[in-house]
């Protein structure tokens, strides 16, 4: 019988993020984490070891079965509490630090596990340094890592997490590049049968691996290895025996659970599918009846403007009529042409009536026919489109006119009030549409003080305040980093009054950069991956909105800023108007960001971060921040790829946000920020110049510009880029 050992079960167990592995997880990311505990435990007896990324702690614990300390280093706080938690024992603690400053002095470990770290991370020589500075000398570094080649075939990472992955060639050049002996080896998590010699020794392994149903392949050693581990020393290693964990007691057991639940699942979409049916009967019902009444309501209005211009061409014909008989009573010498005229002007009346009388059938043909049913959802969408629908009124008027000119015979028939207003009516409708409403180059700005009735109304309706309230999904998201709670209390309390106002549909999302900050019971906490910067952050806070909680629109707030009450609803009536189809910027005050907009259209040629509305729409396309920006100009970046993909640009002055745009430190290290991000922008859309200046300045600092690559935009897009204001980039106005 082999050695005995024993696997501790926390009792509170972590919620799984997708990589890291719990309690809670099983099956083949169980089976190839354990495996590699396992196989290092051997290397591990009566040493001190550390296990780097340490997760939630059960790999460590494991491990201080054999060995004489173990310590667990892990950058999530949260698991660390856990571990301390879940795992006492007293030859093991667990310590907060990242792999890129080991929070251990130098040659304090015989040993060090990184199992599935590496690659979570661009700063690979940088890591191995860090190792074999706490390594004393003659320690061994046990690792691990997915071979990209076999992992990620199409060559992008397969896992979301993963930063910056390695073949088994470059894996191989890391390690040797540090240490002087390397072995390697290779891991494939499999379910299948495994027949080795009885005798002693490694033996040869021959695997037999199934490539179809009827179609095997038979390879000396293991083949389509999915990780790599490497024993990493310089000293000489004692080569790895060939190993192989056993996973049988609870796959039966497993299996029939999994059927059970796919059961119980299959009846449950069963039943959530007759229910979807049922609200959609009664949902095309409601829109039936309200077609029905919203064309009760148009006729009513039809009617009736027939019925009171009717009423006043009677009048005014009647009038006429008796003006002629009473002078011709005053004149025998006019008798016959007066009475010849009443003649006329009698059938003129009773043809009139009598094409009414035909108008009036016909427009109830009209109205119970199958074509006027089948077009009324053109009309629904023509009140959505507001210069088309102008265009068309115009020309129906027109035709209304020219039809009808038979039964005016002179400009007495109709109403000279009446005839001024339509006139009037059709040529502001007319040179209306000359407007430009919407273009992906800034307008000239435009005095608002000077503006026209039609520019206007063209503002009027880009801005949206006449929109009918919107019932669509909004989430806010917030960034900390060492936050004063005052100032997170103050912005949750209005953001939290603003939701409300704007119809209550919506929520609050929050991640910490830095130190623990103030939660509130109503907001929802993403767990914290350390500082990675303003564009990563909201990233994922975007993720888990759209993705998950279904958001219509994202709301990006900066920390020490608060929402006015009719912030959100003023947003969200903005994006009705523009379909959805704009990123919109909130205006800051006291004092706001001074770069240009057009007065009558509002665009602007990029958005502030500080309180910026994205709609579903521009994220499914364009997706989130390049996160290459730790902080700064990655809303410029934003702002301009969505103006590249011919999406608008906008500000609602009438959405107030509390933030003004002075209250930044102007610190050297703040300069240096912002000086790091313009260089990557100068090099992400091509401008030589600005790229330069950005270095010369940073190297008056003693700082050096971002090494990492930056990929180029295409050539097409750089015409919305502009860089001749420095970092304003945009015209100012005052």
């Amino acid at each position: 019988m082999g050695e005995i050992f024993e696997r501790l079960r926390p009792q509170k167990i972590l919620d799984f993020s997708g990589e890291r592995l719990t309690n809670a997880v099983h099956g083949q990311i169980e089976i190839e984490h354990l495996h590699r505990y396992f196989l290092a435990m051997e290397y591990c007896r009566d040493k001190d070891v550390l296990d780097i990324a340490s997760g939630e702690g059960y790999g460590s614990a494991l491990i201080a079965n054999v060995a004489n300390s173990v310590v667990g280093v892990d950058r999530n706080a949260d698991a660390i509490e856990h571990a301390r938690a879940s795992y006492p024992q007293s030859n093991l603690r667990f310590q907060v630090g990242d792999c890129l400053s080991i929070p251990l002095h130098d040659q304090s470990c015989d040993l060090i596990v990184s199992f599935e770290t590496i690659e979570h991370i661009r700063e690979h020589e940088l890591f191995l340094a860090e190792c074999k500075r706490v390594l004393r000398p003659g320690g061994t570094l046990i690792i691990s890592t997915p071979d990209s080649k076999i992992y990620s075939p199409d060559g992008r990472p397969a896992n979301k997490f993963h930063r910056r992955e390695l073949t088994e060639c470059e894996f191989l050049t890391l390690t040797k590049s540090y240490f002087c002996n390397v072995t390697l080896l290779r891991q494939r998590p499999l379910l299948g049968s495994v027949i080795l010699s009885a005798a002693a020794g490694e033996g040869k392994v021959t695997t037999f691996d199934r490539r179809g149903d009827d179609t095997f392949e038979t390879n000396s050693g293991l083949a389509r290895a999915l990780y790599l581990l490497a024993w990493c020393s310089d000293s000489t290693i004692d080569t790895p025996a060939a190993s192989v964990y056993v996973e049988t007691s609870q796959i039966e057991v497993r299996d029939a659970e999994r059927n059970s639940e796919l059961r119980r699942l299959e009846i449950e979409l069963a039943s959530q599918t007759e229910t979807i049916r049922r609200l959609e009967e009664l949902v095309a019902g409601y829109r039936a009846r309200e077609v029905e009444h919203a064309k009760e309501r148009q006729v009513q209005k039809i009617e009736q403007s027939m019925d009171e211009w009717l009423q006043i061409a009677v009048q005014r014909i009647e009038k006429g009529i008796r003006e002629q008989i009473n002078e011709a009573l005053n004149s025998n010498a006019f008798m016959t042409p007066v009475a010849a005229d009443e003649d006329a002007s009698a059938r003129d009346l009773s043809v009139a009536r009598s094409e009414i009388e035909r108008l009036s059938l016909r427009l109830h043909a009209i109205e119970t026919s199958t074509s006027w049913r089948a077009l009324y959802p053109l009309h629904r969408t023509l009140e959505g489109m507001p210069v088309v629908r102008t265009v068309l009124r115009t020309g129906a008027r027109m035709l209304w006119r020219t039809s009808t000119r038979p039964f005016r015979r002179s400009s007495a028939a109709v109403p000279p009030m009446l005839e001024s207003k339509t006139e009037r009516t059709a040529e502001f409708v007319v040179s209306e549409v000359t407007i430009p409403i919407a273009s992906n180059k800034l307008t000239e700005a435009v005095n608002p003080l000077t503006l026209t009735p039609v520019q206007r109304r063209v503002q009027i309706r880009a801005i949206g305040s006449l929109m009918p309230a919107q019932t669509l999904s909004v989430v806010v998201g917030i960034v900390t980093y060492n936050n004063d709670d005052a100032l997170l209390r103050r912005l949750i309390g209005s953001a939290q009054k603003a939701i409300k106002k704007a119809g209550g549909k919506g929520a609050i999302l929050f991640i910490d950069n830095g130190k623990p900050s103030l939660v509130d019971a109503n907001i929802t906490k993403i767990a914290s991956e350390g500082n990675i910067g303003f564009g990563a952050a909201h990233n994922r806070l975007m993720t888990k909105a759209f993705e998950t909680l279904g958001a219509d629109i994202y709301i990006a707030a900066n920390p020490d800023g608060a929402f006015h009450p009719d912030c959100i609803d003023a947003l969200v009536r903005m994006h009705a108007s523009h379909g959805g189809q704009a990123l919109v910027e909130a205006c800051q005050f006291p004092v706001e960001h001074p770069k240009v907009y057009d007065a009558v259209t509002f665009q602007t040629e990029w958005a502030s971060g500080a309180c910026l509305s994205i709609p579903r729409v521009i994220y499914e396309d364009i997706g989130g921040f390049d996160e290459a920006f730790f902080m700064y100009c990655e809303d410029v970046d934003y702002s301009w790829r969505a103006r590249a993909n011919g999406y608008d640009v906008i500000i609602n002055p009438s959405a107030l946000f509390l933030h003004a745009v002075s209250n930044r430190e102007n610190a050297d290290k703040t300069w240096e920020m912002m000086l790091k991000s313009g260089h990557i922008l100068a090099r992400k859309w091509g401008n030589t110049e600005f790229a330069q200046w950005t270095a010369q300045r940073l190297k008056e600092l003693a700082a050096d510009p971002a090494s990492s690559h930056v990929e180029e935009v295409p050539e097409e897009w750089r015409s919305v880029a502009n860089f001749a204001h420095n970092f304003s980039f945009s015209p100012v106005r005052w």
